[in-house]
C-alpha cells in the first residue's frame, strides 16, 4: 500500500496508519508504536493484543472437510474453536490432529462438542526459527533417504515417513502467524505463504518416495545418483533465498534442466523404478517452483 507524506511545519512530516491495521490491534490517540529502520524501509509495531477470535465449527454429517475445517481455523489464527461433532469418538481424531498444531490444546469437552483454544502464544522470533528450520529438515530429510538407500536399511526409510508430520506442524505454526499479523520478516508474507506451502509439499513427496521404496524392497543404483544430485540442488536454492543471490538461483535453472533429462532417461531405462522417477520429477518440479518462487522474493 502506498501513502502520501504529509508536511507539518518545518521539521515534521506524517503518514496515516492503515484504518483495518489500527482497528485490530486497537491502536487509538495517545499509544506509542514501536519503529524500526531498515535501509530505505520503516518497520511499525505495537505491543497491543489483538481481541480474542473465535469460531464455531459444525461437522456434524460431514465427512470429508472435518479435519481441514479445524486445520483451517488453527491456520487462519483464531484462538477459540468450538467444534460440534456427532459422536463422541470424534474426540479422538481431534486429539490426534492437535498434534500438528502448535499451540492449540482441547480445554472443555462432552458428549458431542468441545473447545479448542490457544494455550500459548507465538512470537515473531519463533517464525523466523522456524522457517528457518524447515528448510533444514527439507534437507535432512533428503539426505536422510540417500543414506537409507545406501545402506539398504528399511527401517530408517520407514522413520523418514513419520518426519512430515513434523514438516506439517511447522509450516502450519508459520502461516499462522502470518495470519495473526506477526510476520518479522521484510518480504512479502504471499511470496513467505507460497514458499511455505511448497516445503510442505516437497515434504509430502518425501514421504510418498520413502514408502513406495520400502513398500517394494528394491530400488534402481540411479535413483541414489539422482537424489544426491537433487540434494545439492536443494542446498542452492536454499542458499539463493538467505544470501538473496539471483545468479545463483539461474544457474539452479540450468541445473534443473540436466536433471529433468537424466530423470527421463533413467525412466526409459527403467525395467521396474518408473514409477519412483515419476515421482523423483514430481519432487524436482516443486522445488524449481520453490527457486522460481524465491526469484521473486529476491529480484
Amino acid at each position: 500500500m502506498r501513502r502520501k507524506v504529509i508536511q507539518i511545519a518545518e521539521s515534521t512530516q506524517l503518514i496515516s496508519l492503515p484504518r483495518k491495521w489500527a482497528v485490530r490491534y486497537q491502536v487509538k490517540k495517545g499509544d506509542e508504536l514501536n519503529i524500526e529502520e531498515q535501509g530505505s524501509t520503516l518497520i511499525v509495531s505495537t505491543q497491543n493484543e489483538i481481541a480474542t477470535k473465535k469460531i464455531t465449527l459444525d461437522v456434524r454429517g460431514q465427512k470429508t472437510f472435518k479435519r481441514r475445517m479445524i486445520a483451517l481455523a488453527y491456520i487462519k489464527g483464531y484462538d477459540e474453536v468450538d467444534v460440534l461433532y456427532d459422536t463422541p469418538e470424534y474426540i479422538k481424531s481431534i486429539q490426534l490432529l492437535l498434534q500438528e498444531f502448535t499451540g492449540y490444546d482441547i480445554v472443555r469437552q462432552d458428549k458431542n462438542s468441545c473447545t479448542i483454544r490457544q494455550i500459548s502464544k507465538p512470537t515473531p522470533d519463533e517464525f523466523t526459527n522456524v522457517f528457518n528450520r524447515l528448510f533444514l529438515i527439507t534437507s535432512d530429510t533428503l539426505k536422510t533417504i540417500i543414506e537409507a538407500l545406501k545402506e539398504n536399511d528399511l527401517e530408517q526409510l520407514q522413520g523418514v515417513q513419520y518426519r512430515d508430520t513434523n514438516i506439517n506442524k511447522y509450516v502450519n505454526f508459520c502461516k499462522r502467524i502470518i495470519n495473526k499479523g506477526n510476520y518479522p520478516i521484510t518480504e512479502q508474507p504471499s511470496g513467505i505463504y507460497l514458499i511455505l506451502t511448497l516445503l510442505e509439499l516437497v515434504g509430502d513427496e518425501h514421504k510418498k518416495l520413502s514408502k513406495n521404496i520400502s513398500d517394494n524392497k528394491k530400488f534402481e543404483k540411479p535413483v541414489i545418483r539422482l537424489l544426491e544430485q537433487m540434494s545439492v540442488f536443494f542446498e542452492s536454492l536454499t542458499k539463493s533465498f538467505k544470501s538473496k543471490s539471483k545468479d545463483i538461483a539461474l544457474e539452479n535453472a540450468s541445473l534443473y534442466e540436466e536433471l529433468q533429462n537424466q530423470i527421463e532417461i533413467a525412466k526409459k531405462q527403467s525395467k521396474t523404478d518408473s514409477h519412483i522417477y515419476e515421482i523423483i520429477s514430481h519432487i524436482l518440479n516443486i522445488m524449481i517452483e520453490l527457486q522460481e518462487t524465491i526469484l521473486g522474493e529476491v529480484l
